[in-house]
């Protein structure tokens, strides 16, 4: 049973090089959008926020910086997913199935942590001083940016939920199988004990 981890063949049907490709083509998409959301936020708020800066510029300029690392992680995505092979055994393709499993649930975590800070930055403009409008614009700022990334990571996790549902018969023959079956909100990738018992 052993071999079939290590080979980076077709294994009881299911064909790697395609569940490699079409992942990695799910990636590249994903990265394409947020990096489409990062340039227009740069561009607009370089323009608002700093050439000709207004009453709402902080806002603006918070969605630059922001968007400055989106896009670097866009980049890097892209590059990952058109640099990475695609004959990879059946256990190097779980694992890296796996990881962005957890990568993405961790984000949702995260992005929901954003919108929560922006919406203390927000309250926090509330108070008469004399960056009010400061702390006000950051928080709404944190509040959009942390929204967009909470659906983005959701819509991400969910196309490649269903992307392993596809092989999912074939995977549970040879002893992977996934516990998102039973509870789709804490999805996990593991193996089997069996696998390591045959």
């Amino acid at each position: 049973m052993f071999c079939l981890l290590v080979a980076p063949l077709k294994a009881q049907g299911i064909d790697l090089r395609v569940f490699n490709q079409e992942r990695l083509e799910i990636q590249f998409v994903a990265m394409c959008i947020l990096g489409s959301w990062a340039l227009l936020n740069i561009v607009f708020g370089l323009w608002v926020g700093f050439i000709k800066p207004g009453q709402h510029a902080s806002f603006f300029q918070m969605n630059v910086y922001w968007n400055l690392v989106n896009l670097f992680l866009a980049l890097m995505g892209i590059w990952q997913s058109r640099s990475s092979g695609l004959d990879l055994s059946l256990w190097q393709t779980w694992q890296e199935q796996s990881y962005l499993e957890k990568l993405l649930l961790l984000n949702i975590g995260l992005d929901t942590m954003y919108i929560i800070a922006g919406l203390l930055l927000k309250e926090k403009g509330k108070q008469n001083n004399r960056k009010s409008q400061v702390w006000s614009g950051f928080g709404n700022a944190l509040i959009l940016q942390g929204a967009f990334l909470l659906l983005f990571d959701i819509g991400f996790w969910w196309v490649t939920y269903q992307h392993v549902g596809e092989y999912e018969e074939e995977f549970q023959k040879i002893g992977l199988h996934s516990s998102y079956k039973t509870s789709p909100q804490v999805k996990k990738l593991t193996i089997s004990n069996s696998l390591w018992h045959t």
